[in-house]
């Protein structure tokens, strides 16, 4: 008797965290030169695992396919990189309904640069697997335009629940920090890394079931021996006192103990960008300016610029119901050309069979005829119907 298939419960949390789950487009808006394209590729890795990292974008492309695209694949958020004369900017936006933040690029560092100039950087492929940890100072809770930059980077990178966060996950770090002084905001990426305090490199080694080179020693003890001052080789001991935590969980190929005391180490990924807020906008890229650094408006200036604006979505959605109505008269009017003529159809063949009634043979071709014509109208029907939804998969299909 053959055995029956085990059918696994389906996990609906899981499901409902990867529907939560921020997701990104990283792309440019006009020509940005080879710096900024190398720069959208850092900023791709930065936001891995969840953003398009093979995302093409054509001169032929506008902002409203990629939102039409965004709907179906769950992205959340848009990273829009332009450069004028003025300098590069950086857009952040949120889908569908905004809003907008401008933010000028004052200076930035790509990671390969960053990479190049450590000693001993950490770029293994394992640490993308997982979304990087936030972490935010420096922002005034009482400055609206403060707390709309918040809510938009919290809401870019996945929340993690204390409660079930594995710490092995936990490997790369994202730094957003206000400096009050340049009026500026520091973007870093770091690696995350836990080692235990007051062990030399030798036994961290071990502990990291790394097998040590003995051939030119005579016993393992001289192993230990050889450079064991803790002062020096441990480079956790020289970050201080407040790197030091206490580990809930073991990580095991970090060679660090649950309830052992351990060391923080970051290493720097890099890209490295220095933003400055320009412009806050309510809608995609449009709508009222909400804060500006620059221009400063009255009460009275603010009042005049939304009455406009709602008076011309007043008329869009004038035009929008104009236009669904003139599509559905012409419908109706090439509905009823069709009922007319297929009648009039029927009437001269009604009038040819009672010329033919002698001739069965004759009448029964021309009713064929008839229901053959009515069968092609059918199926171009269908076939017009599935060329729409083809191009539409090919068109979604074409973004990613």
């Amino acid at each position: 008797m053959a055995r029956k298939k085990k059918i696994l419960p389906v996990n609906n949390s899981l499901e409902t965290d990867l529907m939560k789950t921020p997701r990104t487009f990283v792309m440019q808006n006009g020509k940005i030169g080879s710096s900024g394209l190398r720069l959208i590729r850092d900023i791709r890795m930065v936001m891995e695992p969840y953003t398009a990292r093979r995302l093409k974008v054509r001169y032929k492309n506008s902002l409203k396919d990629f939102i039409h695209a965004a709907g179906p694949l769950g992205v959340t958020h848009f990273l829009i990189l332009s450069r004028t004369d003025n300098g590069n900017y950086l857009k952040i936006i949120r889908i569908p309904r905004g809003p907008t933040l401008t933010f000028r690029l004052d200076s930035f560092t790509h990671a390969k640069d960053i990479i190049s100039y450590l000693k001993n950087p950490k770029t293994e492929k394992i640490q993308y697997k997982h979304h990087p940890l936030l972490v935010m100072s420096g922002f005034d809770s009482d400055n609206l335009s403060h707390t709309l930059m918040v809510t938009m980077f919290q809401n870019m990178f996945s929340s993690i629940k204390v409660e079930k966060v594995q710490l092995s996950n936990i490997r790369r770090c994202v730094l957003i920090n206000y400096d009050k002084e340049k009026n500026m905001i520091d973007f870093r990426h770091y690696n995350v890394r836990a080692v235990p305090v007051g062990v030399s490199k030798n036994i961290r080694k071990l502990l990291r079931q790394k097998i040590p080179n003995l051939s030119q020693l005579n016993d393992i003890s001289d192993y230990f021996a050889r450079r064991s001052g803790y002062g020096s080789e441990s480079e956790m001991d020289e970050a201080g006192p407040d790197s030091h935590v206490m580990l809930p969980q073991g990580i095991s190929d970090k060679g660090s103990i649950k309830s052992q005391q351990s060391a923080i180490r970051l290493t720097e990924l890099g890209p490295r960008m220095t933003l400055n807020l320009i412009k806050i906008e309510e809608a995609v890229c449009s709508g009222s300016v909400m804060y500006h650094q620059y221009i400063k408006k009255t009460n009275s200036e603010i009042e005049e610029i939304k009455s406009k604006l709602e008076s011309k979505r007043k008329l869009k959605l004038e035009r929008r119901k104009q236009q669904e109505q003139n599509v559905l008269n012409k419908m109706m009017k090439k509905e009823a050309h069709r009922t007319q003529s297929l009648a009039g159809m029927k009437q001269t063949a009604a009038v040819d069979n009672s010329n033919i009634t002698n001739d069965p043979v004759s009448r029964q071709s021309q009713i064929a005829g008839i229901n053959k014509f009515e069968t092609n109208i059918k199926k171009r029907r269908k076939a017009n119907v599935q060329t729409f939804f083809s191009k539409r998969k090919k068109l979604l299909h074409h973004f990613i």
